[in-house]
């Protein structure tokens, strides 16, 4: 897999969404943390809301943190070397990879995840599996897939 433009991006997310990271240091009490990190590999993670209030102060340690597919445990942002901005989450409150993929970004993406895992639908287009045993790599194609279908729908969108 090619590493995503995110390289250059050094800032911690700021907001809830789908980022490209490198797993540098695990949470206390994370299974295995030990023998997963650090980690050279970019992955796509979940930033979420952790405090109610993170918009008052999103820099703030524990205002946000990571689900990193496969690990069952949540995760700092500080233990993340950071890469671009996928995609927003859609968290129920009308906000979606398929209302906000402008740049694309997800779509790169979704393609990337799609040439490295073997990705495969249910005969209504939802996800059925991506070769990985983690139900939350699966949550993410489908939401990447779900951007992907916007795009064709809107040529402007590369």
């Amino acid at each position: 897999m090619s590493i995503p433009a995110g390289e250059r991006a050094r800032k911690i997310p700021l907001k809830p969404g789908y980022y490209w990271a490198k797993w540098r240091t695990a949470a206390d009490g994370t299974v295995d943390g030990d023998e997963l990190t650090p980690s050279d590999n970019w992955e796509i993670v979940q930033v979420v809301e952790n405090d109610p209030d993170w918009e008052i102060h999103p820099a703030e340690e524990k205002a946000l943190f990571v689900f990193v597919c496969g690990v069952g445990e949540a995760q700092w942002r500080d233990g993340f070397v950071w890469g671009d901005f996928i995609a927003p989450l859609d968290n129920g409150r009308g906000t979606s990879p398929t209302a906000q993929a402008v740049d694309g970004n997800a779509v790169k993406a979704l393609r990337e995840v799609r040439a490295q895992f073997d990705v495969e639908y249910h005969a209504d287009g939802r996800v059925a599996s991506v070769g990985h045993a983690s139900d939350g790599l699966r949550k993410i194609v489908s939401a990447l897939d779900a951007a992907l279908s916007k795009a064709k729908a809107n040529p402007g969108i590369k």
